[in-house]
């Protein structure tokens, strides 16, 4: 009887060696499972043309929608310059339509010719107008939330001085550190799962980026033996349905390997 309890014991020992391997194991398994945070990637929206800041329309912590107005400069030299420009367009166009005269033919058709790319020139004139008026109006070029507005109203602007920075709350970003042996079984564009505490909904993403030099895990990953160790880090894509996704939560990653 005696020998049978140890055989069982034996058995039992073996069996939970097994499967703690396989669980334990990301390759036998065929999957990795790791853990992240969900990070925005954020832009710098600037001005395109320079002036006095004269509203600016939104504040550090604001939710935006795509095309929504952040800062406003003084226009009235934009609006003067196309006022220019339209008077130009006017004039050339009332030339090309008086009839040209000419000694020739040929003469009479350098006429139109020169007639008709004035008007074409002016055109453009009004054109470019429109558009630097247009810029006088910087939008937001997604949604998301503002996370530092950096001027206020007042203030004299350069061309190209940044007005925000948005965070984009649709396509969100996880790091994941995956050890050197595992690296080759991974491949860009792989579907990846992504789950939060915040909720029981499963999110799908894709590894967009995989990186090309080792590095050594960071210090707020598992023990102290597995900081050592070097790892590639790996950035999955998630798109924020349901906008369920914030970043700094935390999520755990897992993909076929």
């Amino acid at each position: 009887m005696r020998r049978w309890i140890l055989i069982l014991v034996a058995v039992i020992v073996v069996v939970a060696a097994a499967i703690y391997f396989t669980v334990s194991q990301p390759g036998t398994s065929g999957r990795f499972s790791a853990s992240g945070t969900i990070e925005a990637t954020e832009v710098n929206v600037g001005t395109q043309v320079g002036g006095t800041l004269v509203d600016v329309a939104v504040s550090e912590g604001d939710r935006i929608k795509r095309g929504g107005l952040i800062v406003k400069t003084d226009d009235a030299m934009l609006k003067s310059q196309l006022a220019q420009a339209e008077a130009g367009l006017e004039a050339a166009q009332a030339q090309a339509k008086q009839a040209p005269s000419g000694t020739s033919l040929r003469n009479e058709l350098n006429a139109y010719y020169a007639a008709y790319s004035a008007v074409k020139q002016a055109q453009a004139g009004v054109d470019i107008a429109n558009t630097q008026l247009g810029f006088a109006s910087v939008t937001a070029p997604l949604s998301g939330e503002v996370l530092s507005v950096p001027h206020t109203a007042g203030e004299n602007l350069a061309p190209g001085s940044p007005v925000a920075v948005l965070a984009d709350l649709d396509n969100l970003k996880v790091t994941v550190y995956v050890p050197e042996g595992e690296l080759g079984k991974i491949k860009l564009g792989r579907q990846a799962e992504i789950s939060v505490d915040s909720t029981n909904r499963k999110f799908t993403g894709r590894i967009t980026h995989i990186a090309e030099e080792a590095e050594f895990t960071p210090t707020n990953i598992e023990t102290k033996d597995q900081r050592v160790k070097q790892v590639f880090a790996v950035t999955i894509e998630v798109k924020n349905i349901g906008g369920l996704l914030k970043p700094g939560m935390p999520a755990d990653i897992s993909f076929k390997i």
